[in-house]
């Protein structure tokens, strides 16, 4: 894979992930380096992924734009430690 870009090892990486079909997936800074239309484009996939099988899918951003906000059904900003219990977050 180091032939290829940062945005195609990324797209491929997380790929693999949804072909498992996890119930819920994890991802830390899954569009870190990626140029806009990469990142509306893993977004938009994992969005469409999540509604479609169901599944929960929970990502860190670290600057996400505006154009990816609504694929996103609830979002949590963390500035502190104390922002960090996301047990009352998760609830459903």
């Amino acid at each position: 894979m180091k032939l290829y870009s940062t945005c195609l090892y990324f797209r491929v990486t997380i790929g693999v992930q949804l072909v498992r079909d996890p119930v819920v997936l994890l991802l830390d800074e899954p569009t870190w380096d990626l140029d806009p239309l990469n990142t509306y484009f893993v977004i938009s996939i994992l969005a469409n992924h999540a509604k479609k099988y169901n599944r929960i899918v929970l990502l860190t951003m670290e600057k996400p734009r505006s154009d990816i906000f609504p694929f996103l059904d609830r979002v949590r900003s963390c500035d502190s430690k104390d922002d960090w219990n996301l047990l009352p977050f998760l609830a459903f």
